[in-house]
C-alpha cells in the first residue's frame, strides 16, 4: 500500500509540474487601496457585477495601475477579482479594454460583464471572474493578467497588488 501511495505521489507530481503560467502582458506594479466603506460604499461583496475601473496615470502618487490599468470586479459568487485592463493579443496599453455589459449593438454577446480590446475587439467574459476570452475574433486564447484582491472587512479596505 505505501508503494503504491508513493507511485501515486510521484506520477502526480511528475504531471502537474510545468503549469506555471506566464501573462503575455508586461509586469507592473500594481498598488490600489479602495475605501469600501468609505468612499465606494455602493462595491460590497452582495453586488455582484458591479465593477470599477483605474486608468492611468494614478490619481494618487501611491497608486499604481499595471500596464495599461486595472478593472477590479465583484463576482457572481460575491468574490473580489482585479485584472489589467491590457489586451493580451495586441499588448498596447495606450488603448486599454473599455468594459461592456453585453448589450451594446456592436458587441452581440450574451448579458454579462466584458472588457472588450478596442484594437482587435476580442472580448473577455468577466461575469465568473476568469477573464477569459469569448473568441469572438479568434485572437487569442490567454486570459487578461489577473492581481491579487483581498478584503479587508475590519477596515474596510480592499488592496489591490501584484
Amino acid at each position: 500500500m505505501k508503494k503504491l501511495f508513493l507511485t501515486l505521489s510521484i506520477v502526480l507530481l511528475l504531471a502537474c509540474s510545468g503549469t506555471n503560467f506566464s501573462s503575455s502582458v508586461p509586469s507592473m506594479p500594481v498598488r490600489i487601496d479602495i475605501s469600501i466603506l468609505g468612499e465606494y460604499v455602493h462595491f460590497t461583496p452582495n453586488n455582484a457585477g458591479a465593477y470599477l475601473e483605474f486608468l492611468k496615470p494614478p490619481k494618487k502618487y501611491t497608486e499604481a495601475y499595471g500596464y495599461a490599468g486595472v478593472v477590479v470586479y465583484v463576482t457572481m459568487d460575491a468574490r473580489y477579482v482585479a485584472f489589467d485592463l491590457c489586451c493580451p493579443h495586441c499588448l498596447n496599453p495606450a488603448k486599454p479594454c473599455r468594459m461592456d455589459n453585453g448589450q451594446s449593438s456592436n458587441a452581440k454577446l450574451q448579458t454579462g460583464i466584458y472588457a472588450i480590446c478596442p484594437t482587435c475587439g476580442e472580448a473577455y467574459d468577466l461575469s465568473y471572474g476568469l477573464a477569459t476570452p469569448t473568441n469572438k475574433n479568434l485572437k487569442t486564447k490567454e486570459a487578461l493578467r489577473q492581481y491579487n484582491a483581498s478584503y479587508n472587512s475590519a477596515t474596510g479596505i480592499l488592496r489591490i497588488v501584484n
